[in-house]
């Protein structure tokens, strides 16, 4: 599937696609050397999408709340995660100032120096899920950070404790959480975004990685428990889609994105995989049609009124998470 993919993002070139999807077409899937692509960058750095979202950054380079919305506020990017995400998804690396500066925000909050402005809430757990939060939406620009590797380690003795003879025990996760955490209320949470975020980026020879079997074990009961990945899906995800659209795969296309740093991702989801090679058009791009974009993930491309700029986006995002999966396995 790697050639294949190579030769549709050659045939999606051939569109002239805008800055954007053309930036991440060339960087992510054809790999070319982010040097030669300088000229490209400036031109999405001066998108109308990076643009709109870097107006809204604060000088202390958050977005305001970290995790939970403030609904007094009119903010197109209503959580600082939210927001690293799509400038993320739009092609900003961590040598942008703009990431930088929110780099040196999360680096403050796991060293103790701020908080988030988010209200503190009640629950005992509070502290351990500002932690992996955090640590998790700091992986995806710095996997490797010296911040994140021992959280990153923690959770991953935290998975391992969870599971007795190849199946999940929520007695167990619930002890684990108690033994890493210091706390005495129930906590689950190895089944959330921001664990599997945390776990599935960089890769560290120092680090204590999962065993090929044990990831294994760990991403089928993922792939398959009924409610699903938890701020992804409360459906169980791999129950194949019942119709070609994109409010149908999106939670299962932003699930495969999380797992695609696994290398055992290609095996266990090879079904939707499947599926989605499957449901391209006849040109071999993807359309879900007018209503996919939800302003994170999608657009890329900054005139979506055009159909075919609509494909593109869609498109390139698919091809983007398939080659990172098939890179990885």
């Amino acid at each position: 599937m790697h050639k294949q993919i190579q030769n549709l993002a050659h045939k999606i070139l051939e569109l002239n696609p805008e800055p954007i999807p053309k930036y991440l077409i060339l960087r992510d899937i054809l790999e070319k050397d982010p040097k030669q692509l300088t000229e490209l960058k400036k031109q999405v750095l001066q998108s109308k999408w990076v643009i709109d979202i870097l107006d809204e950054q604060r000088e202390n380079g958050s977005w305001g709340r970290f995790h939970s919305q403030n609904t007094k506020l009119k903010q197109k990017y209503v959580t600082t995660e939210v927001a690293l995400h799509r400038c993320a998804v739009m092609g900003l690396a961590k040598q942008d100032l703009p990431i930088q500066k929110a780099i040196d925000y999360m680096e403050k909050v796991l060293q103790g120096n701020i908080v988030w402005e988010d209200g503190r809430e009640k629950s005992e757990a509070w502290d351990a899920g500002v932690a992996v939060i955090t640590a998790s939406t700091l992986a995806e620009w710095c996997p490797n950070h010296s911040l994140v590797l021992p959280i990153r380690m923690m959770w991953q003795d935290i998975v391992k404790e969870s599971f007795e003879n190849s199946q999940y025990n929520p007695s167990l996760e619930v002890a684990a959480q108690q033994k890493y955490h210091h706390i005495s209320s129930d906590f689950y949470y190895i089944g959330s975004l921001y664990a599997v975020r945390l776990l599935s980026t960089g890769k560290n020879e120092k680090e204590k990685q999962f065993s090929r079997d044990f990831e294994k074990v760990y991403l089928k009961w993922l792939w398959t428990r009924e409610s699903g990945m938890g701020y992804v899906s409360q459906n169980r995800l791999a129950d194949l889609p019942v119709e070609v659209t994109y409010k149908s795969i999106r939670s299962k296309l932003k699930a495969l994105e999380l797992l695609a740093g696994f290398s055992s991702t290609s095996s266990i989801c090879q079904d939707f995989i499947q599926w989605l090679w499957n449901n391209r058009e006849e040109d071999g791009l993807w359309d879900f049609g007018p209503k996919g974009a939800e302003k994170i993930e999608l657009p890329l491309s900054e005139n979506t009124r055009y159909k075919i700029n609509r494909k593109i986006d869609y498109s390139v995002r698919i091809l983007s998470i398939l080659h990172k999966v098939i890179t990885n396995q």
